[in-house]
């Protein structure tokens, strides 16, 4: 590394903190993405055993209405692809881990420090899981 090529050791600090703060990013979107995923799954089948159960009594109204939603928590998860989400962005917190593991064992290439983050970015818009 040699300032000549402008990879001072302030501008790899910098970068990493950039790609650390991604990192966070991508943890905590992966986890909403998890809890909401799980959540919903958890509701549509607890409001399809609640509508089995009062399916033959005088609370058929109610049986309907469960059985409605779950029918919509089980739409919702598929229309906002909530475990595609959650693992695209778990990838990238993988991929933005190793980048950081890199950059600690010594990597100080920033052009390739750079493109390997690009190229992490530009997964995520191809795949286009919703997120911005």
């Amino acid at each position: 590394m040699t300032e000549k090529d402008g990879n001072t050791p302030e501008k790899l600090e910098r970068i990493k903190e950039v790609f650390i703060q991604r990192r966070e990013t991508y943890r905590k979107t992966a986890k909403t993405w998890r809890i909401g995923y799980r959540t919903l799954v958890i509701a549509s089948v607890a409001c399809s055993a609640f509508a089995t159960m009062l399916a033959n009594s005088a609370w058929t109204g109610t049986a309907a209405l469960l059985a409605g939603l779950a029918g919509i928590c089980t739409t919702v998860i598929g229309t906002l692809e909530f475990e595609q989400n959650w693992k695209a962005n778990r990838r990238a917190r993988h991929r933005t881990d190793l980048l950081v593991i890199d950059m600690d064992a010594g990597e100080s290439n920033v052009e390739k420090l750079c493109k390997g983050m690009a190229e992490i970015i530009n997964e995520a818009l191809e795949n286009d899981h919703g997120e911005d």
